[in-house]
């Protein structure tokens, strides 16, 4: 009447929960009768079935044929109505019973008939007669316990689809009028422990109202009462199969009829279909997967975590009307569930468009800071939809905290929804295939900590010995004392922190801390992007570059000892190293020194070598060349001489100044 179209939403449930209903039966209490037949052979081998070993053997049912079993009050046993006894022990019998007996449309085949026991069975065009069509099979060797009462075990199956009919939300107020099934089979064999066989007669069933199925619009109303389901043979539809079901509909002026196929459906037997009525295609929406957003290995979260929570926005199919805003969908660890408790049952309808966020907040009007008022059209991408919420996104100054941290985080995305063309998903289940991040992922570690000697003294004693003195380590590490925005300390000593999309962002330690930075930590990064795991920021103390300046201008002075010293480099790094050759001695007139010559002096050499701190040096200092007649002097200095010419003599050179890597007297 409104110019909606009226949908037919079949589901499926188990017999099970079926309210019984005439000769519907679901309990053995609701059975008073049942018709069995019994064969009597020999032993059944081991490579055979029950129906194959009787159609082999063209046995038929030759102990008993079609006999009523009636059950005995307050028990779960029947009787026969005719006394049989049990064979000799060398001989089985088995049995085929059927449901329900004495029911002209359910109908043994004779008895003379080999093989298994075969029902034809006719659908009652009378719906609220149709017969509730059961059957079972068993066997069982000679009874031969006179303690015990014979009995034999018959587990009965449904073999017929229950069809019912409800009606759904936004349905117009008025009558239901009638229901049809069309083109639907009339007639079937069933054998029993095998199945249907279903013949070519197709026909079509009805059941009529007389204005007494009144449609007041509440969900989940019945229109088929348990006594008017339709019990019907099991089927497959074909995808050109004519079979419908016809629905007629009145507002008490004007008849509407719903006619929908069952082409590519089915019907099972021992199941129920409910049909829901309804002025829309309604299906509770389910969410198959979302996707979490690309996010580098070795980030403190690359994936979902129970109770993670996304927010989730309904856009009708006119592509501007917001039908459902910010509701919670929540991971529970193997699925999403949403909350349909928050805004009403939400729907998988044709041309909705369901947008997500992460993480989910409602800290504006229950929604986040920017949340969407309106869509911008029937093909607006996530990063369209959520542009407020993405340029209010602010991240946490500080995210030391994984809660902060992950709060900081901000995804987008769309979900891909089921159409004509679509197979991979059932009807009322829609999928994110990839949230898209809208923040950068910095990533910095720092450099590897060093220790180092305060102060390293040598303290000569004598001329033949030295002493050291070492001061207390000091530890050359960069601060974590963060001035201002503060990372979350992910493994293997990583930080992590998300970024504004394309913000420059600046990190520093504090400046009075000893072991503050080097230099500041910025990073600009794109949405989505990350630094690489070969450009991570590497954070420096202020003396990484050791040994500097103040380091460089210690010294270790040697003096001539008449021996050489032992010298460990105290750290790691290149040592320069001069090295002064000793002075000759001055001239002398007689036995009084010339004040007017002095010894020459010894060669200078500078060099320098990269050492470990397990290095050793061996350092040998010249002593001055001597006056005393054929005297030398330490390390190689050459000797003195008294002359014969005019009482002058020559005085001895100075000894040689050298480092070595070896120790020992050298010629």
């Amino acid at each position: 009447g409104d110019g909606k179209q009226l949908w037919l939403l079949p589901s499926v449930t188990s017999r099970e929960c079926d309210v019984t209903r005439g000769t519907q039966i679901n309990s053995v209490n609701a059975l008073d009768s049942f018709g069995v037949s019994a064969y009597k052979h020999g032993a059944i081998p081991n490579n055979k079935t029950l129906n194959e070993y009787l159609s082999d053997n063209h046995l038929t049912p030759d102990f008993f044929y079609k006999l009523k079993a009636t059950k005995v009050p307050t028990t779960e046993k029947f009787k026969l109505e005719t006394d049989y006894y049990w064979p000799a022990s060398n001989e089985v019998l088995s049995f085929f019973a059927y449901a329900p007996y004495g029911d002209p449309n359910v109908a043994p085949v004779a008895s003379s008939v080999e093989g298994p026991q075969v029902i034809n069975f006719t659908v009652n065009t009378n719906v609220k007669k149709q017969a509730d069509f059961m059957t079972a099979q068993a066997s069982s060797t000679a009874h031969t316990d006179a303690s015990k009462t014979p009995s034999v075990q018959l587990n009965f199956q449904h073999h017929l689809a229950a069809i019912r009919f409800i009606v759904g939300e936004q349905f117009l107020r008025g009558w239901v009028k009638s229901i049809t099934l069309k083109g639907v089979y009339t007639q079937g064999a069933f054998t029993i422990g095998e199945g249907w066989t279903n013949t070519s007669n197709k026909g079509n069933f009805s059941i009529s109202y007389n204005l007494d199925k009144p449609v007041t619009g509440v969900s989940e109303q019945e229109v088929t009462a348990s006594d008017e389901m339709f019990l019907m043979i099991p089927q497959t539809f074909a995808a050109n199969d004519t079979a419908t079901i016809e629905v007629v509909y009145t507002d008490n002026n004007d008849d509407y009829k719903v006619s929908a196929s069952l082409a590519n459906s089915s019907w099972e037997a021992g199941k129920t279909i409910t049909y829901e009525i309804t002025s829309e295609k309604l299906t509770t929406l389910k969410i198959q997967s979302i996707a979490f957003a690309s996010t580098v290995s070795g980030a403190p979260k690359t994936t979902w975590a129970a109770n993670d929570k996304v927010g989730m926005y309904v856009v009708d199919s006119d592509g501007t009307n917001i039908i459902h805003r910010n509701i919670p969908v929540t991971y529970d660890g193997s699925k999403w569930n949403i909350d349909h408790t928050a805004d009403g049952t939400i729907y998988c309808l044709p041309g909705r468009q369901y947008f997500f966020y992460y993480p989910y907040k409602n800290n504006s009007n229950n929604q986040p800071l920017g949340y969407p008022e309106q869509s911008s059209g029937v093909n607006t991408t996530a990063t369209t939809f959520f542009s407020g919420v993405i340029s209010q996104h602010s991240v946490a100054q500080n995210q030391a905290d994984i809660t902060d941290f992950k709060n900081s985080d901000l995804q987008v995305g769309k979900a891909e929804v089921p159409n004509d063309n679509y197979t991979n998903l059932p009807s009322s289940t829609i999928r994110v295939n990839e949230m898209a991040r809208q923040v950068g992922l910095a990533r910095f570690k720092f450099a590897t900590e060093k220790y180092i000697p305060s102060t390293i003294t040598y303290t000569y004693t004598s001329t033949s010995n030295y002493s050291t003195s070492n001061g207390t380590n000091v530890k050359i590490a960069p601060s974590t004392n963060f001035n201002g925005r503060t990372p979350y300390l992910g493994d293997n000593s990583i930080y992590f922190y998300y970024t504004n999309a394309d913000e420059e962002t600046t990190f520093n330690s504090n400046p009075s801390d000893v072991n503050r930075w080097k230099n500041s930590v910025v990073v600009t990064l794109a949405a989505g992007a990350y630094t690489a795991d070969d450009k991570l920021v590497t954070v420096e103390d202020y003396r990484s570059d050791w040994p500097c300046t103040e380091y460089k201008k210690w010294k270790y002075p040697f003096n001539s000892a008449k021996t050489y010293y032992t010298f460990r480099a105290p750290i790691a790094g290149v040592y320069a190293m001069e090295c002064w050759g000793a002075q000759g001695c001055a001239a002398f007139v007689g036995m009084t020194k010339d004040a007017t010559t002095f010894g020459g002096y010894g060669a200078y050499c500078y060099g320098e070598l990269s050492c470990l701190t397990t290095t050793d040096f061996y350092i040998y200092v010249g002593q001055q060349g001597a006056s005393t007649k054929n005297t030398s002097v330490w390390n190689g200095g050459g000797a003195s001489y008294n002359g014969p010419h005019d009482g002058h003599q020559t005085r001895g050179g100075g000894g040689a100044t050298d480092i070595r890597l070896v120790s020992g007297t050298w010629s």
